[in-house]
C-alpha cells in the first residue's frame, strides 16, 4: 500500500496488508498504531528521499518555515547537480535543473501550469511529521526497509546511497540503516532465505569497502570491490 495518511495506514493494518510505502504526513502515530504494527510484524519503506526531492518554500505553508525543510533545501542545493551528473543523461539533467530552479521560487506554486506540478505542502509535511513517525517506528523496533521511490522528479532507482545518508542525518544509526537495506528488505520481499545475509547457500552479491559504514553510512560510497553471484566483477 502506498499511503500518506493515518487513515490509510490504519486501513492497511485492518486489511492485513503486510507491506507499506511512505509515511503518514497528516498526524503523528498513536501508541496503539505503533504497537499494532510491530505486533503484526508488518514492514514499511519510509522513502525519506521523496521529502528531500520535493520539499520547497511554499507561500502560506507553515511547515515550509520549519528548520527541517530549511535543512533539506540547503542539502539539496549542495548535492543535486552532482547526483544528476552520476545518475541522469545530459538531457534529463538539463530538464531537471530547469524545473529545480522553477520549484525553488515560492511564487511558482501559486499558479496553474500545463504540466502538473508537485504540491510542496505534502512533502514539507513529510519532512516534518513523516520523519517523526519514522523515528517512532525505529525506536519501537518495527520492521523498516530501505528504498527511494525512484522515478519521481530528481530521484532515480539507483539512489539508495542518498536514502541511506538521509536516514543517518535524521538520527537513525548506521547499523540499523544497513539492516534496513539488507535483511529487512529481504524479509519484506519474503526472500530472506536467499538474499540480505552472508551465509552459505544465499546469493553472493557483495561489496568490499575501504572504510567502515558502521562509523558513517556515507562510507558505503568507498567501494573497492564488487562481487556478483560470487564472481569478482570490479
Amino acid at each position: 500500500v502506498h499511503h500518506t495518511t493515518l487513515e490509510g495506514f490504519r486501513r492497511a493494518l485492518k486489511a492485513g496488508i503486510p507491506s507499506l510505502e511512505h509515511m503518514p504526513v497528516d498526524g503523528e502515530f498513536s501508541g496503539t498504531d505503533i504497537e499494532e504494527f510491530v505486533r503484526r510484524g508488518f514492514g514499511i519503506i519510509p522513502t525519506d528521499s521523496v521529502a528531500w526531492a520535493l520539499s520547497y518554500k511554499r507561500n502560506g505553508d507553515p511547515n515550509s518555515e520549519r528548520p527541517e525543510v530549511a535543512e533539506i533545501i540547503a542539502d539539496r542545493e549542495k548535492r543535486l547537480e552532482a547526483l544528476l551528473d552520476e545518475f541522469a543523461e545530459e538531457e534529463i539533467k538539463r530538464i531537471s535543473m530547469k524545473y529545480f530552479r522553477k520549484f525553488s521560487n515560492p511564487d511558482y506554486f501559486d499558479h496553474r501550469h500545463l504540466i502538473p506540478t508537485p504540491e510542496p505542502r505534502s512533502f514539507n509535511a513529510a519532512a516534518v511529521i513523516g520523519r517523526k513517525n519514522l523515528l517512532s517506528l525505529v525506536r519501537a523496533g518495527a520492521l523498516i526497509g530501505c528504498g527511494n521511490d525512484g522515478g519521481i522528479p530528481f530521484l532515480f532507482p539507483g539512489m539508495m546511497g542518498l536514502e541511506m545518508s538521509l536516514l543517518q542525518f535524521i538520527g537513525v544509526k548506521p547499523k540499523d540503516i544497513l539492516k534496513m537495506a539488507t535483511i529487512n528488505n529481504a524479509k519484506i520481499l519474503r526472500m530472506s532465505d536467499k538474499i540480505g545475509i552472508i551465509k552459505k547457500g544465499t546469493l553472493a552479491d557483495l561489496v568490499v569497502l575501504s572504510a567502515n559504514p558502521l562509523d558513517n553510512i556515507d562510507n558505503l560510497s568507498r567501494v573497492e570491490k564488487v562481487f556478483f553471484e560470487g564472481q569478482l566483477k570490479y
